[in-house]
């Protein structure tokens, strides 16, 4: 199996200004490992960290190694940054310990800022036209979409998890969408594949993870896209961003799974999305 050496963009940042009518927009885009959103008890806490961290014009918030609401970005991916399970999980462990012991694995967030550069309040959530994230296997002979976020769904209200500043500093987490900001921002949409417990009894939780991981890790899994855009009220594009983000060379051998090719592969692969 080739290896994979595709050049990688960590943040993506594009800015468009158009007539002296708009704002000069800028959006920055992330990729950060995040608790799984279905069910994992510090997903709460990483978002809480996401906020306050983009806020305060930082990457990271906590440690990630004693901390599972820790917040930090990162160019390239692990198989075990997006690999949930049903039952707990952390980073490629079955049923691990303290303080990782209730969590069910890790999914890929891409969380952004979007700034008006007038330190006025002239954008505003509504505006966000779209968030999609795609993959690209080599299995299929074209990208495939995992998820489109639009207007009229996930940006129809500001929330914990999409907030606006306001050029005063003062937070807007609740309400119409239309309330005009200085900054909004997202802690975003996440991608991952699942494995759930064998029913049959074969093998064990580590198993299953394990095969799901080494099905991660074959290389078939090229690379994940972000994107992003911001529209004035007529629909006219202000600003747009877009971040890839691939495998780790390492990923491909990760705790030598091909060992374990061996084994039934009796795991269940699918995707999951939140918002």
């Amino acid at each position: 199996m080739k290896k994979l050496i595709t050049i990688i963009v960590a943040v993506a940042v594009i800015t468009a200004v158009s007539g002296i009518a708009h704002a000069a927009v800028t959006i920055q885009l992330y990729a950060s490992p995040a608790p799984n959103y279905y069910g994992s008890p510090s997903w709460d806490g990483y978002v809480t960290n996401v906020i306050d961290s983009l806020q305060a014009g930082s990457t990271s918030k906590g440690n990630p190694a004693t901390d599972p609401t820790a917040f930090y970005t990162i160019s390239q991916y692990v198989t075990t940054d997006i690999a949930v399970t049903g039952f707990n999980s952390w980073k490629g462990i079955a049923n691990p310990s303290s303080p990782f012991d209730n969590e069910l694995g890790q999914r890929l967030h891409f969380p952004w800022v979007i700034s008006s550069d007038t330190g006025l309040n002239d954008i505003k959530l509504s505006n966000v036209g779209n968030m999609d994230i795609y993959w690209k296997d080599s299995d299929e002979t074209v990208e495939s979409a995992a998820f489109g976020d639009s207007s009229s769904f996930h940006f129809d209200a500001y929330s914990s998890t999409k907030i606006g500043i306001m050029a005063n500093g003062t937070i807007v987490n609740s309400g119409n969408s239309t309330q005009l900001v200085n900054k909004i921002i997202y802690v975003g949409y996440g991608i991952a594949w699942a494995a759930y417990h064998d029913t049959t009894g074969t093998l064990t939780d580590q198993q299953v993870l394990d095969n799901l991981l080494a099905d991660l890790g074959d290389g078939s899994l090229e690379y994940m896209r972000a994107t992003v855009n911001y529209y004035d009220d007529l629909g006219g594009s202000l600003a747009g961003a877009e971040l890839t983000i691939v495998p780790e060379p390492g990923t491909l051998t990760l705790l030598g799974l091909a060992g374990l090719s061996g084994l039934a592969m009796v795991w269940i692969r699918r995707r999951r999305l939140s918002g």
